[in-house]
């Protein structure tokens, strides 16, 4: 398959037109119809790596290099947040309080990314740690998701408890009433316990 297969079948299934991707990579619809049909297979990495973004998979998948779309590597994915916020690498890295060519040489591989960076990335960002560090859910948090993680990380809670919160939160109140009350019940029922021995 070659890389104008890969847009034209990844953009088919994305149900996104041609006209419609030709705008937002600023080409015509006739050069992008050029890319698609192999007439022109010298396409410059900057509009391969729009491409990739708008149809959500990692360039390297495009160019063939990878025949799993989604298997984008963690550098990927930091360059993909990146370029996703429309940001600079001095933008994305004064946010995070360290200097361009650092996260440049994540990006590229050059250094790894530590977990502690990869936290910041998320904290700053609103990006779902999974998915930068393993590519597995959605990339941005919502609201709710980025609150759950901030109290699972303040207070070392487990996957168990994260759960929990999240089952928690889905309750309606009336359902919530009769777990609290439950809880007060049992917590009441220990006192009386400890009390009488």
């Amino acid at each position: 398959m070659t890389i104008g297969d890969r847009i034209r079948k990844k953009r088919d299934t994305i149900g996104m037109s041609q006209t419609e991707l030709a705008k937002k990579i600023n080409v015509s619809k006739q050069t992008l119809y050029k890319y698609e049909t192999n007439i022109i297979t010298n396409i410059p990495s900057d509009k391969i790596e729009e491409i990739s973004k708008y149809l959500n998979v990692s360039p390297a998948y495009l160019m063939g290099w990878k025949d799993n779309e989604a298997e984008f590597t963690i550098n990927e994915r930091i360059k993909y947040i990146r370029k996703n916020l429309n940001l600079t690498l001095e933008e994305f890295g004064k946010n995070l309080g360290v200097k361009k060519n650092a996260i440049s040489a994540i990006e590229t591989g050059k250094n790894n990314l530590t977990d502690q960076m990869a936290k910041a990335i998320c904290r700053e960002y609103n990006i779902n740690y999974f998915w930068l560090t393993k590519g597995e859910g959605e990339m941005f948090f919502t609201g709710q998701d980025a609150l759950i993680d901030e109290l699972v990380d303040e207070y070392n809670l487990d996957a168990t408890d994260k759960t929990i919160l999240q089952e928690y939160i889905k309750l309606k109140p009336q359902e919530r009433q009769v777990i609290k009350q439950y809880l007060l019940n049992l917590s009441n029922s220990l006192k009386n316990e400890t009390t009488t021995e």
